[in-house]
């Protein structure tokens, strides 16, 4: 180190860092890294569930469509797995409602793998147009 001599003081003139500055700066550095890093596979893991769940909800709307065309459950397996991707599987119930001229049909969508994605969608239905839509069969 070389010192100089300004109006009577005496100022020490250093070049670069201590070795504690630079590890000072390594860990903020590292701290800023991992939390930026855990922010992104937050945000990952988050798009992925919301896409897992429309799925569902998709596969839901198709299955209870498919459900009340077909005219309710007279002849139809109550559950299953969707031919194009065997790890969803289905299962639909038909409850009678209190008025008598109603059903309360429910589908449920479960994938088995990807942590416990389930959608149930219900929609009370006239016994009557179960019934047409049996006899257009």
């Amino acid at each position: 180190m070389k010192c100089r001599v300004d109006h009577g003081c005496t100022v020490k003139s250093r070049r670069g860092f201590t070795l504690f500055e630079v590890l000072l700066a390594t860990v903020i550095l590292g701290l800023g890294a991992a939390s930026v890093t855990q922010v992104v596979f937050n945000g990952v893991d988050a798009g992925q569930r919301v896409r897992q769940d429309s799925i569902a909800v998709v596969l839901c709307e198709s299955k209870l469509e498919e459900r009340l065309a077909f005219g309710g459950s007279r002849g139809m397996k109550s559950d299953g797995v969707f031919p194009n991707d065997p790890k969803w599987s289905w299962s639909v119930r038909q409850i009678p409602a209190t008025d008598s001229a109603l059903t309360l049909v429910s589908v449920t969508v479960k994938h088995e793998s990807f942590k416990g994605t389930s959608q149930t969608l219900s929609r009370l239905v006239r016994k009557s147009s179960l019934e047409l839509a049996r006899r257009e069969l």
